[in-house]
């Protein structure tokens, strides 16, 4: 009741934006931007490296300089070199770099079904062939951003 009527129609249609994974240049900007407000200094080399390795979304870029920033606190470290900094995020690094292919994804379920990759592309009707092929194909569409 105490709501005017043009908020709750505003809020009634809700907002729709298409949320992507930033650029190169875009995490390369926060990164500074965060070191920069935090009154931090970090190493162009370091900013770099995190940059194209943190690709998916802004909270992962902000883990890894907070990860990073702890560790060299807790080690009394003043200055935070490249090194240090790979040593420190490779478990993080190792995550987010990880990709598969449908074709390591076929050779995967082909190896446990036994069967060779070739059959699981014809056309067979097979119940074995058919099983691994539907299993390649929910995996394929699930771990990786091609079209099937």
């Amino acid at each position: 009741p105490d709501i005017e009527e043009r908020l709750i129609s505003r809020f009634g249609w809700g907002l729709s934006a298409d949320l992507k994974m930033p650029e190169y240049e875009t995490r390369y900007a926060i990164l500074e931007r965060k070191a920069n407000d935090n009154g931090i200094e970090i190493d162009p080399q370091i900013i770099e490296f995190i940059a194209h390795n943190f690709k998916s979304n802004v909270r992962d870029l902000e883990g890894a300089v907070i990860k990073l920033l702890a560790h060299a606190s807790l080690q009394n470290i003043d200055d935070i070199d490249l090194a240090m900094a790979k040593r420190v995020l490779k478990d993080m690094v190792k995550d987010s770099n990880t990709q598969i292919s449908i074709e390591q994804i076929q050779n995967y379920v082909c190896d446990y079904f036994g069967i060779d990759t070739n059959k699981v592309r014809e056309k067979t009707r097979k119940q074995e062939i058919v099983e691994a092929r539907q299993i390649a194909m929910f995996l394929s569409k699930k771990f990786t951003k091609s079209s099937l």
